[in-house]
């Protein structure tokens, strides 16, 4: 069996397991847990798969489309970042190593249960294809005044992207956007 064989039978498992996952009742974390752990094994993986992919056989020149969980080199190709612009957000965090608290559901949480206003920093490529996302909490306080947070009462938050250059440029383009913010209030 060839790597990309094993590689899309791990994908396939791991979609399999996302949606098992997600039926499951909210109360049941012995069995969420569980499939968790094996989510987590399988994305280290694809993860691993992918690192010997392209530490002995990597040829693609620098506009070629990065593969999905490839966070070792950065993107050498062009890209935007930019706020709000969430289609395929769903697709992309079932691709890549995000918690389910990156999903688009959990923006109404936020906004209605939470009572925080949700931004979601992007980064697209030419092809407008999504590539890295930062979720956004604002918080309002009268001794700290306004910031963002990724995320906030829940275990797991930050940027995700295919490359860690793309992360550093959605964090950039959040603290300058927060920072804004934060002057705009006072």
């Amino acid at each position: 069996m060839s790597a990309n064989q094993v590689q899309t039978e791990l994908k396939s498992e791991l979609k399999k397991l996302t949606r098992e996952r997600k039926a499951l009742a909210k109360d049941d974390f012995e069995k969420k847990s569980e499939i968790s752990k094996k989510i987590k094994a399988l994305k280290k993986k694809i993860h691993t798969l992918n690192e010997l992919d392209a530490g002995c056989c990597h040829s693609a020149a620098a506009d070629a489309p990065v593969e999905a969980n490839n966070t070792v080199q950065d993107y050498a190709g062009s890209f935007s970042v930019g706020v709000e612009d969430v289609a395929g957000l769903d697709a992309f965090v079932e691709n890549q190593r995000g918690s389910i608290y990156h999903y688009s559901a959990w923006r109404d949480v936020f906004q209605h249960v939470m009572g925080r206003e949700l931004h979601y920093f992007t980064a697209r490529d030419r092809d407008d294809q999504l590539i890295g996302v930062l979720p956004t909490a604002i918080t309002r306080s009268k001794i700290f005044g306004s910031y963002g947070v990724s995320l906030p009462y829940v275990n797991y938050g930050g940027p995700i992207g295919i490359a860690r250059n793309i992360e550093t440029a959605l964090l950039q383009a959040c603290l300058h956007a927060t920072d804004d913010l934060g002057r705009e209030r006072q």
